[in-house]
């Protein structure tokens, strides 16, 4: 076992800092200390990711718009960017997201998948969104996205494309099973309707139409 390298002094305030906001995790720890490293490109972004109290005070700030009990130091591991953004557009952009998805737990969405604050297009995300709920009546997108929020992102109008263009014929059995049977099934059984499932079986099957790295 080679011992762990020492942190200077700035490493340990920030891995004091996350110890403080709940990432018991050392793994986790390491991660967002450097992430702030890797992120800390400009004077502005070292003021703000390496220095504890800057991360306190924005952190803060950003928790003022989500419940109680909202994970924020989690949204910060999965999608730093977010920090860097104004807190009125932080704000703006959930009511935004809350318009296009109104029957969606927006606040639980993005403690999830806080990329999806950083959405551009959302009523293209939110049209693909009700032709899955059209190709798949029998099951409910909302459980499909509250089990799954990354399911919300910029290339589900893609994905969505891709799922129906697969021809019935080429379609797995595990995609088939959402499906209505064939007329000529020899013992036709009713779509499945399990949301859990039908979350992995979908970003699974349209995974293949990115390159690595893209999705």
């Amino acid at each position: 076992m080679f011992p762990q390298p020492e942190l200077d002094e700035e490493q340990e305030a920030l891995d004091a800092f996350w110890l403080s906001r709940g990432v018991v995790e050392e793994h986790q720890r390491a991660s967002l200390v450097a992430m702030g490293r890797e992120l800390a490109s400009g004077v502005a972004e070292r003021e703000l990711y390496r220095n504890a109290d800057a991360l306190g005070h924005a952190l803060s700030r950003l928790e003022t718009l989500f419940p109680r009990g909202t994970d924020v130091a989690k949204m910060l591991w999965h999608c730093p960017e977010v920090l860097q953004l104004p807190l009125s557009e932080v704000a703006t952009r959930l009511i935004a997201f809350k318009r296009a998805f109104p029957n969606v737990n927006a606040e639980r969405v993005v403690e999830g998948n806080p990329r999806a604050l950083l959405l551009d297009d959302l009523e293209s995300v939110a049209d693909a969104l009700r032709e899955l709920q059209d190709e798949f009546p029998q099951v409910d997108m909302i459980s499909v996205i509250d089990f799954e929020p990354h399911v919300i992102q910029k290339t589900l109008p893609t994905r969505v494309r891709a799922l129906r263009n697969i021809k019935p014929g080429d379609r797995s059995a595990s995609l088939r099973a959402f499906y209505p049977p064939a007329s000529d099934a020899v013992d036709p059984q009713p779509p499945m309707k399990n949301a859990q499932l039908f979350a992995k079986v979908f970003l699974l099957t349209t995974d293949c139409c990115f390159p690595r790295g893209d999705v």
